[in-house]
């Protein structure tokens, strides 16, 4: 299960009743563990796995539903970034138009993003083309 999954929703209401600040980082899901022979999971799944937890918490209302908690996503986003044209047009489906006045980008952006693993001008260009600078925050791996 991923954030914003229903199963954690009585954690989540606490979290929001104490404001809280939530880091998270990535695992490799049970779906997903040695999918490619000699190529480490956090290579690839890492990413993936953050960009699944950012869209079930948007698209599944849980960012909504608990405003007061400050998620800080790892990686910058995993592959959010390099998908949000998807994640854009998903929230403009009749679907989710509704739920989603500003759209996918103004969801994404009340998220916090770390430069862990992103500090090279190709990830920090794209991340810091569809979330405002001030929700990116330092974060490394060493």
């Amino acid at each position: 299960k991923w954030l914003g999954d229903p199963a954690f929703d009585a954690v989540f209401e606490e979290l929001n009743r104490r404001n809280a600040v939530v880091y998270t980082h990535p695992n490799t899901a049970n779906c997903c563990k040695n999918l490619l022979p000699n190529i480490g999971d956090g290579a690839i799944e890492w990413g993936t796995d953050t960009t699944r937890a950012i869209a079930q918490m948007v698209f599944g209302g849980a960012a909504a539903r608990y405003a007061n908690v400050r998620m800080i996503f790892s990686h910058g986003g995993g592959t959010m970034p390099f998908l949000i044209e998807r994640f854009t047009a998903m929230a403009r489906s009749a679907q989710f138009a509704p739920k989603f006045p500003q759209g996918f980008g103004g969801a994404a952006a009340r998220f916090f993003y770390d430069t862990a693993q992103v500090a090279n001008p190709a990830a920090m260009s794209a991340l810091s083309k569809v979330v405002p600078i001030s929700q990116i925050v330092f974060g490394t791996d060493y």
